[in-house]
Formats: structure tokens, sequence, C-alpha cells
């Protein structure tokens, strides 16, 4: 029977650095973080090519009502973008979002992110972990598969027509 306990601990803080020395932190999300970052992203893809707006990404990353854990990325002394994490999921905690503003990506923040939900689901003794990536993000996927996450399903026309959801998985176990 899977473990109930939770992956992600209740008091982030620093997770890590990039491959140049820039500390990576999670923090709690606040009122104005949710709307500076569902601001900064609802203007990016793949959140503008849904058509996904600032208020309405303001407000799901301000929410507490779901059970979803969220976080603000601090680098560099800025607010850098956000980590949304789901669980429980299938056997291991799902990665909602990750999202970085314009000027952050690119520079290792990812990996650091990547490997901190990597390592709280081992933690917590989960066999697996989970993110969807939209097909018209090649750059995404790219990065995902690189990092060890492999293809499992297609979701046809799920978020937009014309448009497939891939729903990807990383063992663990």
């Amino acid at each position: 029977m899977e473990k109930v306990q939770a992956a992600y601990r209740a008091d982030p803080g620093l997770i890590g650095t990039t491959r140049d020395g820039m500390s990576v932190v999670l923090a709690p999300m606040t009122g104005d973080a949710a709307v500076r970052l569902g601001t900064g992203l609802a203007a990016i893809d793949p959140w503008a090519r849904i058509n996904y707006s600032a208020e309405r990404f303001s407000t799901f990353l301000g929410s507490t009502e779901d059970g979803a854990s969220r976080y603000q990325i601090i680098a560099a002394n800025a607010i850098a973008g956000t980590v949304v994490v789901r669980n429980p999921w299938l056997a291991g905690p799902y990665l909602n979002i990750l999202g970085l503003l314009p000027g952050f990506s690119g520079r290792g923040i990812g990996d650091v992110v990547l490997t901190w939900f990597e390592a709280e689901a081992r933690r917590a003794e989960f066999r697996n972990i989970w993110l969807c990536v939209s097909s018209f993000n090649s750059d995404a996927e790219r990065f995902y598969h690189a990092q060890g996450f492999a293809h499992v399903a297609q979701l046809d026309d799920l978020t937009i027509d014309g448009s497939d959801e891939m729903l990807m998985r990383k063992r663990l176990a």
C-alpha cells in the first residue's frame, strides 16, 4: 500500500544552486507573488498559446483550496518563477506547473527544481513522478526527456484544439 506521507516539506528554503552558483530558494506563495507570476507567465508560451489569462493564472496561483503546494521560486534575490505540485497523484506526485519568468529560463533553475522534486518524492518513497507537457512546447519536452521522463500517454486536444498534452512519467522504483 502506498504511503500517505507528504512528499514535500512544509518549510521551503534553499533547494540548491545552479551550475554557475546562483542560489535557488522556494518560498511560500503570497498574494503579491501570485499576481506578478500570473501576469508574467500568462504572457508567454505555453500559457499564452492556450489563452490562460493573467487573472485566471493569478487566481490559480493564489488559491489554497485544492490541496496543491504552491511555491515561488527565488533566484538572484528576485522572483524567478513558480512550481506547483499535486500530491498524492498516481503512485507519486504530479508537477502541475514549473514556470520561469523571461530572463530566468536556460540558467539551470529548472534543473535545480526538478532535482528537488525528485529528491522529495524519493525521500517519501514514491514510485513515480509525473507531469504533462504541450505538444507544441518542444523545448520543455526535450528538457523533461533529458531529465529522465518518458511519454506514457497522449491526451488529444486537451487544452486547445490541434494540440495534445503528453503525460510523462519518471519511474523512481
